[in-house]
């Protein structure tokens, strides 16, 4: 009888240890082991990127691809608090066309915590934004590969739709938070 125990315990075991995950989980596994691996990804707190290069003046220009309207962007800060969603940019823009308020520099502060998007005045004043701005704020979180692979690591996200295209593994990705 104890042969018969151990013999079920080595079968169940064996079969869980061969199970593979669904796809669209395993695209994700996949992803974040070449991240480092979901424990570390799952340990970080901040995000911070730093740099400079230009801007454009998009729905300013008869064509997003114009550059006739850019801007020269230096200072720039982006602090993303991974765990609680929130995000604070920092940036100087210096126009390079001037026709646009002579060539003076402009600092810009602004960000989302949760739902709420704000814009912060050279004085310090701080101003909520619109609903759509703290939208796109939000889907913007996700334009890095560590917050989008931690989102989808989330057991309340949905994962579907998984294929391959260019030989590339590709899921579709609902965040927790439905983005």
């Amino acid at each position: 009888m104890k042969g018969m125990k151990w013999l079920v315990l080595l079968a169940t075991a064996m079969i869980t240890g061969c199970a593979q995950s669904p796809p669209e989980q395993q695209t994700i596994n996949d992803a974040a082991s070449a991240l480092g691996g979901r424990d570390k990804i799952l340990a970080v707190k901040t995000l911070i990127l730093e740099g400079g290069g230009t801007n454009g003046n998009l729905g300013q220009d008869v064509t997003p691809e114009a550059t006739s309207q850019m801007f020269t962007l230096t200072d720039y800060k982006r602090v993303v608090d991974v765990a609680a969603g929130r995000v604070r940019v920092e940036q100087t823009r210096t126009p390079n066309f001037t026709f646009f308020q002579g060539q003076q520099a402009q600092k810009q502060v602004f960000g989302i915590d949760g739902d709420v998007a704000y814009n912060i005045a050279a004085n310090g004043t701080a101003a909520r934004a619109p609903d759509a701005a703290a939208n796109d704020r939000r889907m913007e979180i996700y334009h890095h590969p560590l917050t989008l692979v931690r989102a989808a690591l989330d057991p309340n996200a949905k994962l579907s739709n998984p294929r391959t295209e260019n030989s590339q593994n590709l899921v579709d990705i609902t965040t927790a938070n439905n983005l």
